[in-house]
């Protein structure tokens, strides 16, 4: 039985080409952030100068008289879930809290 030899069948990388590439795949992630900071200013700059609908705040909405006042609506209507499920849990016995204890501090 004879032994061949091995053959070694490679490439030699272009390194220029593949140092370019490297670099420009390095430096992507830093260019994105640049081009969103860029599309960011503008949008702000477009914004400044465009006419836009008043945006409501939750307190107008609530003291809006001719609005359905649907701020004031969800709060009382929590406040009654938590008084209907406070009588849902009281078993009907009155408990008798401790006294408030009081001290003095003398500097």
């Amino acid at each position: 039985m004879s032994i061949r030899p091995v053959e070694f069948n490679g490439m030699i990388q272009n390194t220029q080409g593949a140092s370019i590439q490297k670099a420009a795949d390095d430096s992507r992630p830093a260019i994105n952030q640049q081009n969103m900071a860029v599309t960011v200013t503008k949008e702000a700059e477009q914004a400044q100068r465009s006419v836009t609908k008043k945006s409501q705040s939750a307190k107008e909405s609530a003291l809006d008289p001719n609005g359905s006042n649907g701020g004031a609506l969800l709060s009382d209507e929590k406040r009654e879930r938590k008084q209907k499920k406070k009588d849902e849990d009281s078993d009907g016995r009155v408990i008798r809290k401790g006294e408030a204890v009081s001290f003095d501090i003398k500097i």
